[in-house]
């Protein structure tokens, strides 16, 4: 039986860590809701600038510890992709956040919005300290040299316009 394809969409990141300087692309998925993008994985390359994406499947997403998930998970990725060297992108927090005000009105608030920085772990040094620095779209970061492995059942569609 054949399963269906899975579309998804999103932009690349572009972090760097304060800890040790690496720096490292990832795969921000876009969707409606956090049931569109649930088990999707960006897995950065430690050898070039490259990108994979993958799905978590249900016995990973199921493993007592999440540490176990993601590492059977990227040691599946790898295999089925015939690399070595993806390490997956561990989200972490966000910084910077704009807090509404009692009372205030939306279009006030608007004005003062700033997008909170995103923090993943590093893929190098594993510090909780990259900072994403830069994003752009799918399609410029691959005329800019940059490639998008994709894994299991997944079709990269369409994306967040710049």
């Amino acid at each position: 039986m054949n399963k269906m394809t899975r579309l998804v969409s999103g932009r690349v990141l572009h972090a760097q860590c304060s800890a040790c300087g690496a720096a490292f692309s990832v795969f921000q998925f876009s969707g409606d809701s956090d049931c569109h993008t649930l088990g999707l994985v960006s897995l950065s390359s430690a050898e070039g600038h490259d990108i994979a994406v993958g799905e978590m499947l249900a016995h990973e997403l199921e493993m007592p510890s999440q540490r176990d998930g993601i590492l059977s998970c990227e040691s599946r990725i790898n295999s089925d992709l015939s690399r070595h060297d993806l390490t997956v992108n561990v989200f972490v927090r966000t910084e910077g956040e704009t807090v509404s005000h009692s009372g205030e009105r939306f279009g006030a608030f608007l004005k003062r919005y700033q997008r909170p920085t995103a923090i993943y772990r590093c893929t190098e040094c594993n510090a909780e300290e990259a900072r994403v620095v830069e994003e752009e779209s799918v399609d410029r970061f691959l005329a800019q040299g940059g490639n998008i492995w994709v894994s299991g059942n997944l079709e990269l569609v369409g994306e967040i316009k710049e």
